[in-house]
């Protein structure tokens, strides 16, 4: 989201008219990819978006989702009983996109969940050196839908 505001921003500098900066912002949007793990699906349960049975379900078996964003809407991708296995299903996204394409950065987003979020930075910064990771507070907009303890990763492709 703010790499959007950065570039809309740069471009009402150089002068372009605002719908050029919407088309191009509409354009970059295609290339953006967020993927997320909550911590539970306690608070999607209250925010509508999960079952109480498959709340209820899902921590009574530790099963976990992964989370993420197609066509703008939110779909599970994937379900495994553990948090490990979701990271490494998410970082294996971002090798795919890296082969195919220039990921020049990556965020790992968070809901006050800095600890592992850091641990998740150095992670890949072990298997991809050359890549730059931040570590980022998660928006509210999603947070509040995916609660506390929430983590992921979001990249754009070039």
């Amino acid at each position: 989201m703010v790499k959007r505001i950065e570039m809309g921003n740069e471009l009402f500098t150089e002068g372009k008219e605002p719908e050029e900066v919407v088309e191009a912002l509409t354009a970059r949007t295609s290339n953006s990819k967020l993927s997320f793990i909550p911590a539970g699906l306690g608070q999607l349960h209250k925010s509508g978006r999960v079952l109480g049975t498959q709340a209820f379900l899902s921590n009574l078996l530790n099963i976990k989702v992964l989370i993420s964003f197609e066509n703008g809407k939110a779909v599970m991708i994937a379900k495994v009983r553990s948090v490990k296995r979701e990271k490494k299903h998410v970082t294996s996204l971002l090798r795919t996109d890296m082969e195919n394409g220039s990921v020049p950065e990556v965020a790992v987003i968070h809901c006050h969940n800095a600890h592992d979020a850091e641990i998740w930075k150095n992670e890949l910064l072990k298997e991809f050196p050359t890549l730059h990771v931040q570590v980022v507070s998660l928006s509210a907009c999603v947070a509040v839908h995916a609660g506390e303890g929430t983590t992921g990763l979001s990249w754009d492709t070039y």
